[in-house]
């Protein structure tokens, strides 16, 4: 069950994943584009079309360049 599960670098006091830090962000992304919505708790979910300080939609953000 995902909604078990959290990959939250900064969770909330209640355990809930605060929505912002890079694994809420790439967790969301990765739902979002595989169509279906994250059934964990957020603390602050922001919404799949607001833009990220770079002005791409959460569900478009491109993904950290990897190292190699």
């Amino acid at each position: 069950d995902y909604g078990e599960t959290t990959s939250c670098y900064d969770p909330a006091s209640t355990g809930a994943a605060c929505g912002h830090c890079d694994a809420c962000q790439l967790r969301l992304r990765g739902f979002a584009e595989a169509g279906a919505e994250d059934p964990a708790a957020y603390a602050d979910r922001p919404p799949a079309d607001q833009p990220s300080e770079d002005g791409a939609p959460a569900a478009r953000r491109a993904a950290p360049a990897r190292a190699g």
